[in-house]
């Protein structure tokens, strides 16, 4: 690399999860190595200490077909793995910030979910291999395990690519009476709209690798959306949020015997309102909160959803709460999680017209916005191309750290990644 300047490029800096490329550079001027990653999709810079770089060989990975990535002037640079770290105060990532997926085509990757797998105790991230739109949807869903160690194990398929016309896209993984659940949607002509299915997910604690159950369909219903986790209410009632391709609204299903059965409750009728995420707050209720078209978030309530879950709130404006409505985007998922000290949070983009700024809210009841915390390295850097966007951040509680994945996109690119990270609020 250049050794004429104050930065050279160190040539075991490489770090490669699926097809998303990085390299570390040292500044000699002050000895700090600084670790910049980019996927194609997006783009973090951290400042670290020298001993943050584990090498793990001479292994040499060709870089030649990925053309987005810039000031890399060797096709073959030496692999490295990266440390785990300590809670840095100008950062404040407790953990690793990690490129799990990366894709060039129009495709690229999509709608990332979350779970903590009960029986292996390890964290389980698992996405498209593509969009979920009408014609997009012949797509593999893929999936990544965060090991015991802290490192990832390579990128594979959950369900393989399904052959056309048919169609697939992730819902959610969601955890169900002590067992890891994969939630998708299938069709038999690729369009918008799916049936329901679950089957359940065993993780091996050691290597990572899933295996999946049987095939179950739910019976939900046809042409629905649905990109939220199941919620399991005190005392086991199940609660799914969805929407229809109509666009007549938001809705939840409910079932009582385990997901045998299903009953559909609208708690909107508001068109526009879609995607919502759903929570069991401090005293029971249900708070649902919407993606809309509105620039803002909405939010409704059920205040007993156990004998009265009809029964739901006007929906409200929770104004503090962006959700970005311009030019492509009419509206963005959020997703909120609860830790386990009874925190609220809530992931979304903190921006009204773009999806940019990945910010979490901390949540009250009643839709109470106690505060926010923005994630600084998540922010876009200003490119050529413009600033990317982040597309269906997801959030996940993990002790004290929260852990977020999310897919990113260049301004004016075709380019996807999936991407994710540990902090701690």
């Amino acid at each position: 690399g250049n050794t004429d300047n104050s930065v050279h490029f160190a040539g075991r800096g490489l770090v490669k999860r699926g097809e998303a490329a990085g390299f570390a550079v040292k500044n000699v001027t002050d000895a700090h190595q600084q670790y910049w990653m980019q996927g194609g999709a997006f783009q973090s810079l951290y400042p670290l200490g020298s001993d943050r770089w584990v090498l793990l060989g001479e292994t040499f990975q060709d870089l030649s077909g990925l053309t987005s990535v810039p000031l890399i002037s060797q096709q073959h640079i030496g692999v490295t793995r990266f440390r785990d770290v300590e809670v840095l105060s100008d950062w404040n990532p407790s953990n690793r910030h990690v490129t799990l997926d990366y894709n060039r085509i129009d495709l690229g990757t999509h709608i990332p979910a979350l779970a903590k797998d009960p029986v292996s105790d390890l964290i389980v991230t698992a996405w498209n291999r593509g969009l979920a739109h009408a014609g997009e949807g012949m797509t593999a869903i893929r999936y990544s395990v965060e090991l015991a160690d802290g490192t990832h194990t390579d990128v594979a398929d959950l369900m393989a690519t399904p052959s056309a016309p048919n169609g697939q896209s992730i819902s959610s993984l969601s955890v169900i009476d002590g067992a890891l659940y994969l939630v998708y949607g299938k069709n038999t002509d690729g369009a918008d709209g799916w049936d329901i299915y679950w089957r359940t997910v065993s993780i091996n604690s050691t290597t990572g690798v899933a295996t999946l159950g049987t095939e179950i369909d739910l019976g939900i219903g046809s042409d629905i959306l649905s990109f939220s986790p199941i919620l399991t209410l005190t005392g086991g009632r199940l609660v799914i949020p969805y929407h229809k391709t109509a666009n007549t609204g938001s809705y939840i299903g409910y079932s009582d015997d385990t997901g045998s059965t299903w009953t559909e409750v609208q708690v909107s009728s508001t068109s526009g309102d879609n995607e919502g995420t759903i929570i069991e707050e401090s005293d029971g209720a249900i708070g649902c909160y919407l993606r809309t078209s509105s620039f803002v978030a909405y939010y409704v309530r059920c205040d007993d959803p156990i004998s009265a879950i009809g029964t739901w709130a006007a929906r409200v404006a929770v104004n503090s709460i962006p959700n970005p409505t311009g030019g492509a985007f009419t509206g963005a998922r959020m997703q909120v999680t609860k830790l386990a000290d009874g925190k609220i949070l809530l992931i979304g983009n903190d921006h009204k017209t773009t999806r940019r700024n990945v910010t979490i809210w901390e949540l009250g009841d009643n839709a109470q916005v106690l505060g926010k915390y923005k994630l600084p390295d998540w922010n876009p850097i200003e490119t050529t191309k413009g600033v990317a966007v982040h597309q269906y951040p997801t959030i996940l509680g993990d002790g004290e750290d929260v852990v977020v994945a999310s897919s990113r996109q260049p301004s004016g690119g075709v380019e996807l990644s999936i991407a994710i990270q540990r902090d701690r609020i």
